[in-house]
């Protein structure tokens, strides 16, 4: 399932939620996507969305693989790497 599909598998869970994607960037020059894809969502629907993602069979999520944080200078962004152990992505 990709990004996109997966982003509207959360929001059709969570209507009321402001679910987005933001793609991965592209390096200027070659093209080659330089950043991981993101799917941004509320901090007060976290728990829910994370519990849902590992629930359903077609993502499978059951392990955190790296938890970091971005400094924006105006706020911090906490990054969650999910993985499927079953699907191996």
């Amino acid at each position: 399932m990709t990004p996109q599909e997966i982003t509207k598998q959360i929001g059709s869970h969570f209507p009321a939620e402001k679910i987005e994607f933001v793609p991965g960037v592209k390096h200027p020059v070659t093209g080659a996507q330089t950043g991981d894809d993101a799917i941004v969502v509320p901090v007060a629907s976290l728990i829910p969305i994370c519990e849902m993602l590992a629930k359903i069979e077609q993502l499978h999520f059951d392990c955190l693989s790296d938890l970091t944080a971005v400094d924006r200078k105006d706020r911090f962004e906490v990054v969650y790497h999910l993985y499927s152990l079953q699907y191996k992505c």
